[in-house]
């Protein structure tokens, strides 16, 4: 397994779930939980993986680090602020529990192209996808202003930092439109297989 050691990999698993009806980490997909596929993926690319959920009792099981939003109820963007304030290593590689066809190999083509000053965000055919993205922890003041200033907004705090938008469905050469496949209603699943 080539996982790269620089870096640990949280997997966002703390949405409310609202459009789905239940837990989606808990999801079935082709005889695996959404949770455990993301857990999978995450542990090709490294070592050091955590959890930001807000339901951790969900996860009783996972015997990985699980932790909450510091700043609760303000969506996705405190998950990642999450992670950068509890992550291992300076550099940490998002990951959303809700994709389930997305590979490693997205992250080993983006990990090249992270700087010290901004994010490394996807790029799908359908636009900016900020939950597959590489961060490192020096933007965690950053997002806490942010957050505390109530400008929830990924796409514009990765505007702000100057992130770098890598066009994955352009460069990629294994790349489908269906890694970026994201589950919000039971049917999406359904679709999916």
């Amino acid at each position: 397994m080539n996982t790269i050691h620089t870096f640990s990999v949280a997997i966002l698993a703390g949405g409310q779930s609202k459009r789905y009806g239940s837990n989606k980490q808990v999801a079935l997909f082709k005889g695996k939980t959404l949770m455990e596929r993301a857990l999978k993926t995450a542990q090709e690319l490294s070592a050091q993986v955590f959890v930001i959920a807000n339901q951790p009792a969900d996860l009783k099981e996972i015997d990985l680090p699980v932790y909450s939003d510091i700043y609760k109820g303000k969506g996705p963007l405190a998950g990642i602020h999450s992670a950068l304030v509890n992550s291992p290593t300076d550099r940490v590689a998002i990951m959303p529990v809700d994709m389930p066809l997305l590979t490693a190999g997205v992250y080993r083509f983006l990990f090249p192209f992270l700087t010290n000053e901004q994010p490394v965000v996807a790029e799908s055919e359908k636009g900016l996808e900020p939950l597959v993205s590489i961060w490192n922890t020096k933007q965690s003041d950053f997002l806490k202003h942010r957050l505390e200033e109530e400008k929830l907004s990924i796409f514009r705090c990765v505007e702000a930092l100057g992130g770098k938008k890598i066009a994955v469905h352009l460069n990629y050469k294994d790349y489908e439109p269906k890694l970026f496949a994201n589950i919000n209603y039971p049917e999406d699943l359904a679709q999916l297989l």
